[in-house]
């Protein structure tokens, strides 16, 4: 696999979703959603992301707060901050990695249900009450 499209660069801000249908490179600052169901997220170890983020697989070398929902696999690289809920059926956790929160790898499935259904239907997630 080769190297993903660098969407977001170091100086660059988002506030909002995103939704993609190719790999992504995140190397500056993200705070909404991210979504892309069949498609690969990095995160560089000089981004700094506050997302729930659906994905095939996520990568991880910066820092990260949020839900991280992958369908195959979320890696924690060395020197990633993350802090939050790990929704997914492989976790790889690199030495020098923090991580502070859950991990749910029996929940993953019905996640990745339930995120595809709401994208292909341009549902939002329910809000919390």
């Amino acid at each position: 696999m080769g190297e993903p499209a660098r969407w977001a660069g170091p100086k660059t801000r988002i506030h909002g979703d995103v939704t993609a249908s190719e790999d992504l490179l995140i190397e500056g600052q993200i705070e909404g959603k991210i979504s892309l169901p069949a498609h690969r997220l990095v995160v560089a170890s000089t981004a700094r992301v506050k997302a729930d983020i659906f994905a095939r697989d996520i990568t991880i070398a910066g820092e990260a707060t949020g839900t991280f929902t992958a369908s195959e696999r979320v890696e924690l690289q060395a020197g990633a901050k993350v802090d939050g809920r790990i929704v997914s059926p492989r976790v790889a956790l690199a030495d020098g990695a923090v991580f502070n929160g859950r991990v749910e790898p029996h929940k993953a499935e019905a996640a990745v249900r339930v995120a595809e259904y709401r994208l292909a239907h341009g549902e939002a997630e329910p809000k919390p009450s």
